[in-house]
This record gives structure tokens, C-alpha cells and sequence, in this order.
């Protein structure tokens, strides 16, 4: 299974520095040229960096093709027919006839609409056609006619970009993210949680690479989900007494096209049993899922995983310890109680870093969990090109996106 993530929050622009470009234009010897946008994703504490970039031949960029999908289609008895591969040339990626005809999950988009007001609009429409429409829901829509409700919808639609290379998604996001107007506005972003190998370095790197931006009034999430393939020896439950967490070391499966087939990144998700008694045992529950059924023969299992991704400060309930020693003094003698120390200080008091994977729940198709597989020790190696010098590789990788 793929790889993917979910966030919900703000789009913020990376801050420019001589060693850091949110936005960058890279030219090789070969003619061969690379652009990429990376910007701030802001899901309530938690901070991501997503990316996009593109591999364009800037000489001969006519010479390029697009390789994608066709939609499905209907055929006149009724039947539906699937999308087959689709070849466009890079001339023709902008022509919206052309667009048209790709497949929706081949596409690239960025819809700021509020939410559900395009397709209010369009029932609009039909009650303003047929005198349904109630004084109510002309007020909520902004709209006294027909008329204006079209050129509303017609507005309205021009909020929504789609595109077929990320060529053009990559110049459009570095517009969007440097908006003003977006500052306000709550967004949902999807896209691949991608794994990347240097054989030089011998490291493994993550990106979160956006495919999707909604508008959306959903509250903030951090969420990525995981096919994770693990051993008979995936838990690590030494120190649960301390900090009431286990982890699960397994790996996730990822293609390589520098190796032309999947390899296995190593990964380490967390059991988080903190909190409170309910959260302490679903840990201990959640646990059972990576133990081997004593009838199973196999060396590895998979399964499906919806998990919350941590990066940053977590919001913690103040206690006296954290008080000063006036505020203690203050409040041992009865002069002040803690719930007024916390109105009077008005603000969150935030914890140390956090950038824990922290399992949730089990994503669709692993309702019965674990599933065997035919995999064994040989499958898990490190990528490796044995007749490749990789001394002269250049470095295409970046420091912060390291596992």
C-alpha cells in the first residue's frame, strides 16, 4: 500500500537564508534542470515542511512528454470502461481539453473556495430555476438572482486549479504561498510520505510531498498512513514503566527508481500510553497486534496504520513544579489556587520538542489486523548498486528530511 499523508492547518513561507531557498532553479551539465518549492505547514503545534519539484529538460523541453492516465468512461450500453495510460506532449500540459481528460488522482490541485460553496451554488441554480429558493439561502450565498448566482459559480470555479505536471504546480504553489490573502485560511493538504536512499551517505530520507490543497474549516491533524511490514522481534516495551510508551520498529516499502524495484526503509513508530488510563491501555491493547499468532509460520507481517505525526511542542497541563518559587509559596499558604494562576498567566504552557510517529488506529482493509507475508531476512537489506562509483553522486539530499 502507499504511503500518504493528511494535514490540516496554515500555510506558512519558509524564511530565506544563504544556505536555505524555499525556492530553487538547479541546472545540470546534462541540459537536464530542476525547480522545487518547500514551504511551512502549520497543523496547530505541529510543524511540517511539504515540498514539490520538478525534472524538466531545459533544452529541448518541447521534446518532453507527460506520461498519465485517462479518466474512465461509460460505454453506451451502460458499462463502465477503465482509464488506460495516456502520453501528452509538454506543449499540450496546459490546454484545458487536454486536462480534462486525465484522471482525477493524476492530477495536481489547489482549490481555495470555502468549503461546499461551489456546489451550493450549483443547487442554487436549479431553485432559482424552479422558485425554490428561500430568501434564507440567498442571503447565505451572497446571491439575489440567477444571474448572479452564475457569475458567482463562474467565480467560483476559477478558484480551482488543476494541473498535469508539477512544472506548473511548483511555479502556482510558490504564488499561493507567498499570498497574503491565504495568511487566514485553513487548508488540507494530501500527498506521498516518499522515502529516499543515498548509498553515500548511507541514510534515509523522508519528504512530504504535496499532491492536493483544499480550503477546508476542518480542525488541525498531523496524519499519515503506513502499510508497515515488521519481524517477530518489532516491540520494544523496555522502558513502558517510565514513559508509558512502546516502540515498533519495522519498515516501509518504497520504489526506487535509481534500483527499479521496492526496497525497505527502517522506521520506528511509537505506542503512546500517556495521558491517562484509557490511553495506557490501548497501548498495551495495540501491542497485541504486532505479536506473532503462535500458528504463524511466517518471518514478517504486515499491516495498515493511520498514525499522528509529531513535530513540535505539545501543549502540557501546568503543574507546581513548574510554578516559581513565590507562585509555590503563594499558593501553599492559600493565597492564590492554581486555576487562578493559570487564568492570570492567559496563555499555553508548551512541553519539550516531540517528533514521534504515534500510532492511532488501523486504516481500512486491516480490520482483522496483521496479515503473513512471504518476505524474509534477504528482502530488508540496504539499496545497493554494486558497479555504481557513488564517490562522484552528486548530493541531492537535504539534511532536515533525514530519518
Amino acid at each position: 500500500m502507499n504511503n500518504t499523508f493528511e494535514f490540516v492547518g496554515k500555510i506558512s513561507p519558509c524564511k530565506e537564508t544563504d544556505k536555505f531557498k524555499p525556492y530553487s532553479e538547479t541546472k545540470f551539465d546534462s541540459g537536464w534542470a530542476k525547480k522545487q518549492i518547500k514551504f511551512n505547514f502549520i497543523c496547530d503545534t505541529n510543524r511540517h515542511l511539504l515540498e514539490v519539484s520538478s525534472l524538466y529538460d531545459s533544452k529541448n523541453p518541447d521534446k518532453m512528454k507527460i506520461y498519465t492516465f485517462s479518466k474512465g468512461t461509460t460505454s453506451d450500453s451502460g458499462e463502465k470502461v477503465k482509464g488506460e495510460k495516456m502520453e501528452i506532449s509538454f506543449k499540450d500540459r496546459t490546454k484545458p481539453e487536454i486536462i480534462e481528460k486525465v484522471a482525477e488522482f493524476k492530477k495536481f490541485v489547489v482549490d481555495t473556495e470555502v468549503p461546499k460553496r461551489r456546489f451550493n451554488l450549483e443547487k442554487a441554480i436549479d431553485k432559482f430555476k424552479d422558485g425554490s429558493i428561500t430568501d434564507e439561502q440567498m442571503e447565505t450565498l451572497g446571491v439575489h438572482s440567477i444571474d448572479e448566482c452564475e457569475k458567482a459559480l463562474a467565480e467560483s470555479r476559477k478558484k480551482r486549479h488543476e494541473f498535469i505536471s508539477e512544472y506548473d504546480f511548483v511555479d502556482f504553489l510558490n504564488k499561493l504561498v507567498n499570498s497574503d490573502k491565504i495568511k487566514d485560511m485553513t487548508f488540507r493538504a494530501t500527498g506521498d510520505y516518499t522515502l529516499e536512499y543515498s548509498e553515500k551517505n548511507d541514510t534515509w530520507y523522508r519528504k512530504f510531498v504535496v499532491t492536493r490543497i483544499y480550503r477546508t474549516d476542518e480542525e488541525p491533524k498531523s496524519q499519515a498512513t503506513f502499510g508497515l511490514t515488521f519481524g517477530r522481534e518489532a516491540i520494544d516495551d523496555n522502558d513502558f514503566d517510565d514513559t508509558k510508551k512502546i516502540h515498533i520498529n519495522g519498515f516501509l516499502s518504497t520504489y526506487l527508481s535509481t534500483y527499479k524495484k521496492n526496497c525497505f526503509c527502517p522506521i520506528t513508530l511509537t505506542l503512546d500510553g500517556n495521558g491517562d488510563e484509557k490511553a495506557e491501555k490501548k497501548a498495551l491493547a495495540f501491542k497485541k497486534k504486532f505479536i506473532f499468532p503462535d500458528t504463524c509460520d511466517c518471518d514478517y507481517r504486515e499491516i495498515g496504520l493511520v498514525c499522528n505525526v509529531l513535530d513540535g511542542a505539545l501543549r502540557v497541563e501546568l503543574t507546581e513544579d513548574m510554578l516559581t518559587d513565590e507562585q509555590k509559596e503563594n499558593l501553599e499558604f492559600g493565597l492564590i489556587t492554581m486555576d487562578e494562576i493559570r487564568k492570570e498567566l492567559g496563555k499555553d504552557v508548551y512541553g519539550d520538542r516531540v517528533t514521534d510517529i504515534v500510532i492511532d488506529s488501523l486504516c481500512r482493509g486491516f480490520s482483522g489486523g496483521s496479515k503473513d507475508t512471504a518476505y524474509s531476512d534477504k528482502d530488508f537489506g540496504k539499496p545497493r548498486i554494486e558497479t555504481t562509483d557513488t564517490d562522484d553522486e552528486e548530493d541531492i539530499f537535504d539534511e532536515d528530511d533525514e530519518i
